[in-house]
């Protein structure tokens, strides 16, 4: 299995993915932004201060690339 790397905030701009929870999960923020999983259009949520330039995709995705070879 393919290793997810997590990297501080400087870093994480230029990173591929931002990994995202489902936008109708429970969240003890009422401040989270939403957008759509870049891989395959689910609706998501995220921080506020979260990076900006790299795409968003569902925590589901994320495992599906994380198991790929």
């Amino acid at each position: 299995m393919k290793a997810i790397k997590i990297v501080g905030d400087e870093e994480a701009e230029n990173c591929d993915f931002l990994v995202c929870i489902a936008a109708d999960s429970p969240s003890p923020f009422d401040d989270n932004l939403t957008g759509f999983c870049s891989e395959c259009g689910v609706k998501v949520q995220f921080r506020w201060h979260a990076p900006r330039k790299p795409k968003r995709i569902c925590i589901f995705c994320a495992a599906k690339l994380g198991a790929k070879p």
